[in-house]
């Protein structure tokens, strides 16, 4: 990732409020330990489980978290299709109408797991107003429809890489 060149500029954050979004299709016992790793006063964690799954077992596990809210209106999820996209943008809605103040939203997987704490996450988020994802129109043929790529940022919007202090073993 890049920075563009010229002076840092200071971040502008109406809150320092975390969405943490989740969409998860198996593993819910892994799926609960990253929604507690997760927990802070400054964040809330939104799941979407695949309709295609079994929500009973989710259910279970992440009955005795708090600060977590299912996407109730689920979506049976495909890779690689249009389904992806609207699960998040469930996630997305369903945050935004949960708490407006949300400054960041973090898109994960139930599989995935933070290899930093949630106050060191929150730090770097907040650190600047840099972007940490980008979309760049793609080459598309005459007449069809416009293709989009995940790639760096524009220049604009200026990004850097996630460098933070190794935590201690016993962390």
């Amino acid at each position: 990732m890049f920075r563009s060149a010229g002076a840092a500029t200071q971040p502008r954050f109406q809150s320092s409020k975390i969405a943490f979004l989740i969409a998860a299709h198996t593993e819910p016992v892994l799926l609960a330990r990253l929604v507690r790793a997760l927990a802070s006063p400054w964040s809330h964690v939104f799941v979407h489980i695949d309709a295609k799954a079994d929500i009973g077992i989710f259910l279970h596990e992440l009955a005795d978290i708090r600060g977590v809210t299912l996407i109730r209106d689920r979506v049976p999820v495909y890779w690689g299709g249009w389904s992806q996209v609207e699960a998040s943008l469930r996630l997305l809605q369903a945050a935004r109408e949960h708490d407006p103040a949300f400054a960041r939203f973090v898109l994960l997987s139930g599989c995935c797991y933070p290899l930093r704490s949630n106050r060191a996450l929150r730090d770097y988020l907040f650190t600047d107003d840099a972007e940490h994802i980008g979309l760049v129109r793609g080459n598309s043929a005459p007449g069809t429809r416009t293709c989009w790529t995940s790639s760096t940022p524009s220049a604009t919007k200026p990004t850097r890489p996630l460098s933070l202090p190794t935590p201690p073993l016993d962390a």
